[in-house]
């Protein structure tokens, strides 16, 4: 979007059957305000101040799931929840400022099952705002996990299926 530098890398594995890959992404300095006009449609979410120092993503995906883990280190959040109108919600605002944290230096888990009519672009951005959500702490890492463990038992793959070398 012209607002800061982001570095991706996709390797995808051929051998796999069920077309696995690799997605990386760095980004450096980024004013959190410019993930608005993505950000609210998807979430209702706006953000109103913060700052991104640094983010890493790395996800290991396929055909049916994507697991990772993405690092935002970032500072002086502050967020607000939106109605369908797009007018704040003042209580429910105040409360996600409590519940959101300000400012994070530790990792959050990726994890999120494809829709299969919807494009690789589609996918991506939903890799990216699960590692979004978890580092904000509106998701929980271990909610992920264990998603993410029922999954592998439901489409039966073993557990290092995602983990592959690319």
């Amino acid at each position: 979007m012209g607002k800061g530098n982001l570095y991706m890398r996709f390797r995808e594995s051929y051998r796999d059957s069920l077309q696995g890959f690799l997605l990386t992404a760095r980004m450096g300095k980024f004013w959190m305000p410019d993930l608005n006009p993505v950000l609210v449609p998807l979430t209702m979410i706006k953000i109103t101040k913060g700052q991104i120092d640094t983010l890493w993503l790395q996800a290991h995906a396929n055909d049916l799931m994507a697991f990772g883990s993405m690092q935002i280190n970032y500072r002086k959040l502050h967020v607000e929840k939106l109605d369908k109108q797009q007018k704040k919600q003042g209580f429910i605002t105040w409360l996600a400022n409590i519940i959101v944290r300000t400012s994070n230096h530790k990792a959050g888990t990726i994890y999120v099952e494809r829709l299969q009519d919807k494009a690789i672009f589609n996918y991506w951005g939903k890799i990216a705002l699960s590692g979004l959500l978890t580092n904000i702490r509106v998701a929980s890492n271990a909610k992920y996990k264990k998603k993410y463990e029922a999954a592998l038992k439901k489409y039966q793959l073993p557990p290092h299926l995602l983990d592959e070398d690319y």
